[in-house]
């Protein structure tokens, strides 16, 4: 990840729109205190960015200790090229669980 990336992820971070943004908007329409709904959605824009490019640059510099402690320690070179692979499955499990969960409340509905 490149500065580059990282200032283009934070800035289309807070640029998609979400639900909760959404929420908000619709409320301060409601409330008709429109300008307050917007100030509300570019404060959480503004946070959503700032928290993608914290992220990320997390990353760059974890990386980088990475890759020097990687040279030093073989068992740390290993346990960073299995961290995607583990990560992925924590991800799969986690849905997997979440859907069997679902399925289990519609099923006795």
């Amino acid at each position: 990840m490149t500065w580059t990336t990282l200032t283009a992820q934070g800035i289309t971070g807070g640029l998609v729109p979400s639900a909760s943004a959404l929420v908000i908007l619709l409320a301060a329409i409601s409330l008709q205190r429109i300008g307050c709904g917007i100030a509300l959605i570019l404060a959480f824009g503004i946070g959503m960015a700032g928290v993608l490019a914290g992220i990320g640059l997390a990353l760059v510099y974890v990386r980088a200790a990475l890759e020097r402690i990687q040279t030093k320690n073989r068992l740390v070179g290993v346990a960073a090229n299995f961290m995607p692979l583990a990560t992925a499955l924590v991800v799969l499990g986690s849905g997997l669980i979440m859907s069997a969960r679902s399925a289990l409340q519609f099923a006795s509905i």
